[in-house]
């Protein structure tokens, strides 16, 4: 569920159609700032994930949104999104702008796709990781889906993230979540800045560790008193 939320939520900040070709890589601002070329682990579970598709597609016999949008993507530019996870425990013990960023630990479960064509973002595919192969777990439309024209639906206007992404000058990008808020990180003339997705703004380094330390805390309090959130 988490995963489900987590994609919807980068499509509708980043404005995110969805064959049997080898994956795509031609960069687009967006692919530039976020990532390089896929690494053969990507590629792997990519791949498993589109031969997964084929095959319950085959077996089933029908149209099935979240198959033909993975099969489809093989056509597509794909580009990896580097999501990691905070280790709050890591962070608490040490609430300083550096420690936080060496906070951040790779998620290891999940993997996420942006799937583009024509340098736009279509949507998010997200694959997990069960008994040892990549399986299909979702695909969220985004705005410049063809989604929106087929059923007549506004789609949402550009995202204060999809405009940050396209200034070449912010480098080194990082999109982590803190129990269930995300954050986008990038450096930016040598210092390192943080957006906030849940509050709509962006942040210095010691602004974010400020921030995201005082909700820690709170956190850390509501534990010892036997009150947890679900991860």
């Amino acid at each position: 569920m988490r995963a489900i939320v987590l994609s919807f939520s980068i499509c509708l900040l980043l404005g995110c159609r969805t064959n049997n070709h080898p994956v795509q890589q031609t960069p687009s601002a967006i692919s530039r700032a976020l990532s390089s070329e896929l690494t053969p682990a990507q590629q792997e579970a990519f791949q498993s994930m589109v031969e997964d598709a084929r095959s319950t597609r085959t077996k089933v016999g029908r149209p099935i949104s979240l198959m033909d949008g993975i099969v489809e993507a093989a056509d597509k530019e794909i580009t990896y999104l580097p999501m990691y996870d905070l280790d709050i425990d890591k962070f608490h013990s040490l609430p300083t702008p550096e420690n936080l960023f060496n906070s951040l630990v790779p998620v290891r479960d999940s993997m996420y796709f942006l799937v583009c064509e024509g340098g736009e973002i279509l949507y998010t595919l997200f694959a997990v990781k069960r008994k040892g192969q990549w399986l299909p777990g979702g695909l969220v439309h985004g705005r410049t889906s063809g989604v929106y024209r087929k059923f007549g639906i506004q789609p949402p206007p550009p995202s204060p993230v999809e405009k940050l992404l396209q200034d070449a000058r912010r480098t080194d990008w990082r999109v982590f979540r803190c129990v269930f808020y995300i954050y986008f990180t990038y450096c930016l003339e040598g210092e390192r800045f943080y957006y906030s997705v849940t509050d709509d703004k962006n942040m210095t380094s010691a602004e974010a560790c400020e921030d995201i330390g005082s909700f820690v805390e709170r956190l850390k309090e509501d534990q010892a008193r036997g009150e947890e959130y679900y991860y």
